[in-house]
């Protein structure tokens, strides 16, 4: 597809199916084409990511991931990239260098982006680290959807409005995923990135028109997905303020204790979920010693093997 050297090429179609041919000119080597040595690979497959003023490699990145997770909520839809809203963000990005406030806003001259909604990210350092995440990793899309757990879906708003910090998060939040909102663009620069998202500004703060645009289908393949995207992510940072590595969500735990929970009727739920040994062994925990006094009923416990005959109920 993006082989410099094509000159030429054709499609056909036939029922699930598409077929392409490209063509080169003579002398020149195609990439199936023994002669396409390493050398001849860089020459023709070269990205340039910094296209008429924008980082298309960041667009891409930060698209991917706002795609994903718009796909989780209400409709689905996903974004395009806005390359006219990327250059004036980028432009302003580059003209405060580092006098940079933390935002960026239309000129009084040209209003073309006043109703875009804006969201910043700034990375926790100046690092080497820090600022390589920042351009080439999703970790602004990333933080801002985290904010998901200061918005409150029964209501629509942020869950603690007294609280400055934890509106703006909440908000952020609401702009990644605002199903009205068709467009984005984006501009990256040392520790700064800079969102604007556009046709259908986000208005978090009117509770219908948020309940109408950040619906959610939390329960997916049997488990709560949305419960888990937001605990997982409370987890990691608490671990990463000890140094100690992230954990990964394993979906068949969720689900069987997702099930489990299902199962038992609220009048016997006690806040506790028992498994049988089998399964503890199966998700690595290793054996462990049951008290009978937690097998509901107590028929439920093996007294000469010392464990559950079968899973609590």
């Amino acid at each position: 597809m993006v082989w410099k050297a094509t000159k030429k090429v054709g499609f056909g179609v036939r029922g699930k199916f598409v077929a392409a041919w490209y063509c080169y000119d003579p002398g020149n080597a195609g990439p199936a084409n023994t002669a396409a040595t390493p050398a001849v690979y860089k020459t023709n497959v070269k990205k340039d990511c910094l296209v008429d003023g924008v980082d298309q490699c960041y667009l891409e990145i930060a698209l991917k991931a706002h795609n994903a997770y718009r796909a989780k909520h209400k409709e689905g839809q996903a974004l395009i990239g806005y390359i006219e809203a990327s250059k004036r963000i980028q432009a302003g990005l580059d003209a405060a260098g580092s006098s940079f406030d933390g935002s960026i806003r239309d000129s009084e001259t040209d209003r073309t982006f006043e109703n875009c909604a804006e969201n910043v990210y700034e990375a926790p350092s100046d690092s080497t680290a820090d600022l390589e995440a920042t351009r080439k990793t999703a970790i602004a899309v990333d933080t801002w959807y985290d904010g998901q757990q200061w918005y409150d879906y029964a209501t629509g708003k942020p869950r603690d409005v007294g609280d400055a910090d934890k509106v703006k998060l909440s908000n952020q939040f609401a702009n990644v995923v605002w199903a009205s909102t068709t467009k984005v663009g984006f501009g990256v620069k040392g520790k700064w990135v800079v969102a604007w998202y556009c046709d259908a500004k986000a208005t978090p703060a009117e509770t219908a028109a948020s309940l109408q645009n950040i619906g959610v289908v939390c329960r997916r393949g049997g488990m709560n997905t949305c419960l888990n995207d937001v605990a997982l992510a409370a987890h990691n940072e608490a671990r990463r303020h000890h140094a100690t590595p992230p954990l990964n969500l394993d979906e068949t735990i969720a689900k069987e204790l997702q099930l489990q929970m299902d199962e038992k009727p609220d009048k016997d739920w006690k806040g506790q979920i028992e498994l049988c040994e089998a399964d503890l062994v199966n998700y690595g925990n290793g054996p462990v010693s049951f008290n009978p006094a937690r097998c509901v009923p107590t028929e439920f416990y093996d007294t000469a093997n010392s464990k559950c005959a079968t899973c609590c109920p």
